[in-house]
Order: structure tokens, then sequence, then C-alpha cells
């Protein structure tokens, strides 16, 4: 099949699988913090971020940001330039689909949806190649080095096949006794799984090996060093969106609608259980 038939026939496949009825944005609940360790960070630098981007997802690509944007009608996958924010590519997505986490893996890159169902493969050019077929709600996406990794707002972290996005095993999130819900978009990095919780400045570090909570990096300060304006809704443009360099170990945090982006270091993170066996050193 020649290329432009194949990529208008995925969007012709994936628009059928979207309902158009317009849904109220995820509910509010609270969630209880409870680990001992709170990570200490650095500012490096201080970049800018659109203000139209409801940011959904965040990665390291190629040397570029790849950011997944949501909202029915508006929602798209962006390669941007890392100093300068600037878009380098854009593919917008059908109108009924509301995009949440992505990630790229090997030569592909994986953006799920909300309520649809539905996850779009791309190629490194974003140009969609395949669409899969998920249950349930898709929140925040990320891959270790065999699965994707997927949240869905629950306690839940899914550990899912790349091939067909079928579930290989699953992990309860917890602080202690207390499971640890609206998990939102993840990143993967130093063997660890670090999630956004919904609607709070917090960024839970999670033991992918029994989804143990080793340690809280709390980000509330960041939010007071932008301004704000008249027109701003704490309830929707929340912390979202964490991004890691592996070669200079450099983590990139926003928010939704965030004019900005900050370029963060850490310090000591926790060991996974993985690799206390191995007795690799604390970072």
């Amino acid at each position: 099949m020649r290329r432009h038939t194949f990529i208008a026939a995925i969007c012709i496949v994936t628009t059928a699988f979207f309902s158009t009825s317009v849904i109220a944005l995820k509910p509010s609940s609270d969630a209880g913090f409870r680990a001992f360790a709170s990570l200490r960070y650095d500012v490096v630098r201080t970049l800018p971020h659109a203000r139209s981007d409801f940011t959904q997802g965040l990665e390291i690509c190629d040397g570029t940001m790849i950011e997944s944007v949501g909202l029915y009608g508006v929602s798209a996958l962006i390669r941007k330039d890392i100093d300068s924010g600037e878009a380098l590519r854009h593919y917008r997505l059908p109108p009924a689909f509301f995009a949440e986490g992505a990630t790229c893996v090997g030569d592909r890159i994986y953006q799920i949806s909300w309520r649809e169902g539905t996850a779009v493969v791309y190629d490194r050019q974003l140009q969609p190649l395949a669409v899969l077929h998920y249950e349930g709600e898709g929140w925040g996406l990320t891959h270790d080095d065999e699965h994707l990794i997927m949240s869905d707002g629950s306690a839940t972290l899914f550990f899912r096949r790349r091939d067909d996005f079928g579930v290989a095993r699953t992990i309860e999130v917890h602080d202690g006794a207390h499971a640890i819900d609206r998990l939102n978009e993840l990143e993967y990095a130093h063997g660890l799984i670090f999630a956004n919780i919904w609607q709070s400045s917090r960024i839970a570090v999670i033991d992918p090996a029994d989804g143990a909570v080793l340690a809280w990096l709390d980000l509330s300060a960041l939010s007071q060093r932008f301004e704000r304006g008249a027109d701003w809704d704490a309830t929707d443009n929340v912390l979202n969106g964490i991004a890691h360099d592996a070669a200079h170990d450099r983590y990139y945090v926003t928010g939704k609608r965030w004019p900005v982006m900050y370029e963060l270091r850490l310090a000591r993170l926790p060991k996974p259980r993985a690799a206390m066996a191995d007795g690799i050193p604390e970072r």
C-alpha cells in the first residue's frame, strides 16, 4: 500500500472508534503522601513552553522533546526544540480524540487516548503507522527495557506488550499501606517509575518490582515562579509532564498550559530493589 493511502486509512480507522459526546474532565479526589523520603532538586534552567498546550505527555526523543497535547478538538503530537520550545513537527489528531501520554521507544512513538481505548503508533517523523486498542481509560505512558507502562488514573500501573498492547502484568502503587491513585503522566529512569499525581504538585518515585513509593518529589514551589494571570485555572492547569534526558541526567517538567518548562537536577535517588540486589550505588 502506498504511504499516503496507508496514513489516510489509519486516520479513518482511528476516527471510527471515537465517541463525539462531550465528557467532563477527570474527577478530583484526595491522595495521601506518607513516604518519608523527599527528593532534593535544583532548577538548572527555565525554558519557554506554549501557554496553549494542555500537556499530557512529555518525552525526550532524538534530542528533541515529544509532547502529547490533550483536549477534544485540539489534541496533537508535537516534536519541539527543547531550548526554544519551537514546534518542529506537528500531527493533529481527529476532533474526537483526547490525547494522553506518549512515549518514544525504538523506532516508534506510542500515544494513548483518555476514553477512546485507542493507541496510535507513529514513526519518528510523527506519521501514523498503526492503531492498537485497550480497555478502560488511558492517562500516562512510559516504557522500560521490555514493556510499555501505562496508568489509567487508578492506583494500578499496567505493563503492556509493545506489539499488541496486551497486559503482561500489573502493580498496585502504594505508600506504605496507603494506595496511591490518580497516577497520571509517567517517566522511567534509573530503574524507577516517576508518576505525576493528578491535581497535585507531587511526583511519586515508584519501585517497578512491587509498586512501593520510595520517595516523593514535591514541586509545589515551581508554579510560584511564573506569572499566571487573572484567567489562570488552577483546577485544570496543574503540574503534568516529566521527561528524563539520559545523556545529561536531567529532568524536564511542566504543566498544562504552563508558560514555562523547568530543567531539573535531582539528588540521591532511591534505589529500586533490583539495583539493591545487584549492589548498584545510590545516585
